[in-house]
């Protein structure tokens, strides 16, 4: 740029320099796998670094094949090194979407083989639903049991009023569905040994509220399971 009034020129070292953003498409196809340094973090995901002043985006969406990720921080760390997959590059934008997720394979292909129905496993309430509980049953897999299925020895309306989270339960699988991802159980037994009840009640989640939890069976599609 030349000012003549002020008497003045302009330089730009840049403009001498291919912009990286126009290569990197064909330097990282999408599907390319890559190692990054993760350099931030914000409540929608994770900015990772995968070449010198040139960052992607790692959503919290695509964190986990199995659990339901509240924030990055439950997955990642600043300076962690991460394995990560090309999902898409919008050179114009400059923006790179990457996976965490997707560079390792994705265990609800394989999970009946894991959790095949008559299973028993044993876990910890980690969310309740109005219409029942999300529990952990180990390995980031998380199970749903319908109110129906509570089976402590007395009706339940309120999930809030009988469970808590951090409670142990004894379970049985009743259905795998991959295609949905989802794992339905009931309650075989609740151990005497349980954590202390918190002081505050636990949130019950509404059914319907937006990304609450993964596709969940009703009450009504257990019954025609039995």
């Amino acid at each position: 740029k030349v000012d003549p009034n002020e008497e003045k020129i302009s330089l730009g070292m840049k403009q001498t320099e291919q912009d990286p953003w126009v290569v990197l498409p064909y330097k990282y196809p999408v599907g390319t796998r890559i190692n990054g340094k993760v350099r931030n973090l914000t409540s929608f995901g994770a900015f990772v670094e995968i070449e010198p002043g040139i960052d992607g985006l790692i959503h919290i969406s695509d964190m986990s094949w199995t659990k339901r990720v509240q924030h990055p921080s439950e997955v990642v760390k600043k300076g962690d090194a991460v394995d990560v997959v090309i999902l898409n590059i919008d050179a114009e934008n400059k923006r790179i979407s990457l996976g965490l997720k997707q560079a390792i394979e994705d265990p609800w292909l394989s999970i009946g083989e894991s959790y095949p129905v008559n299973t028993d496993v044993s876990g910890h309430v980690v969310r309740l639903m109005d219409k029942g509980v999300v529990v952990d049953i180990g390995n980031d897999i998380e199970g749903f049991v319908p109110i129906s299925q509570l089976n402590l020895g007395k009706p339940v309306v309120n999930p809030a009023d009988d469970v808590y989270e951090g409670m142990k339960f004894d379970m049985r699988v009743l259905e795998v569905d991959p295609i949905h991802r989802r794992i339905v159980l009931t309650v075989t037994n609740v151990p005497e040994d349980q954590p202390p009840r918190p002081e505050t009640p636990s949130k019950v989640i509404p059914m319907d509220e937006e990304n609450a939890m993964p596709p969940i069976i009703m009450d009504e599609d257990v019954d025609s399971i039995e």
